[in-house]
């Protein structure tokens, strides 16, 4: 009897040992390394990139109904370690790709899948 009390005492212990290893293993990875990636929507120009294009929400802002509420985006995506340490809605705080900076990106819209593009060609959506 005593030796199946041990043998679940071990497996039990073995157990808590691998979820401890992996909770140590995350909070490195992601809290201390910060090796994760960010992905936030920046302003595009239509006229020079193939845009994501966006709407007003009435629920949240007035809208006019016309061409007027779409506005035009691309993705960046960004390592958290690379991440400015300032308020992201604050205008002043820069979201953007350094030069050969590793992890990030910008991603454009590309025609034919599930987000609305605008058109290069004729600057229109």
């Amino acid at each position: 009897m005593k030796e199946i009390e041990k043998g679940n005492i071990i497996f039990f212990a073995s157990i808590l040992v691998v979820i401890l290893a992996c909770i140590l293993f995350a909070f490195y990875t992601y809290y201390l390394n910060e090796d994760y990636l960010i992905f936030s929507d920046i302003p595009c120009d239509p006229v020079t990139e193939q845009c994501f294009v966006g709407w007003c929400d009435p629920e949240y802002e007035e809208c006019t109904g016309t061409d007027e509420d779409a506005y035009y985006y691309k993705i960046i995506q960004k390592s958290a370690r690379n991440l400015p340490l300032c308020d992201p809605l604050n205008s002043s705080c820069i979201f953007s790709c350094e030069v050969d900076e590793d992890g990030c990106a910008h991603v454009l819209c590309e025609p034919g899948g599930e987000s609305e593009c605008s058109n290069l060609e004729t600057y229109e959506f």
